[in-house]
């Protein structure tokens, strides 16, 4: 996992050009995780709520620098 840093709370996963959230970040980090960045990644929309259930609808991202 190539990427990622977890500090207390805090999941990042920074300029991985991932296209959606991986599957391991919410299997791995989703049971403590508060905040989760993914900054300079290709995503456009979280449309899936595999990670942490129960989020509500889909959430608009504003990407940075790509």
């Amino acid at each position: 996992m190539d990427g990622l840093v977890i500090s207390g709370t805090q999941v990042s996963y920074i300029g991985q050009d991932c296209r959606e959230v991986p599957e391991h970040l919410g299997r791995d980090c989703g049971h403590f995780a508060k905040r989760l960045d993914l900054s300079f990644n290709l995503l456009r929309y979280v449309t899936s709520t595999r990670c942490r259930p129960g989020l509500g609808d889909p959430v608009p991202l504003v990407t940075a620098g790509r």
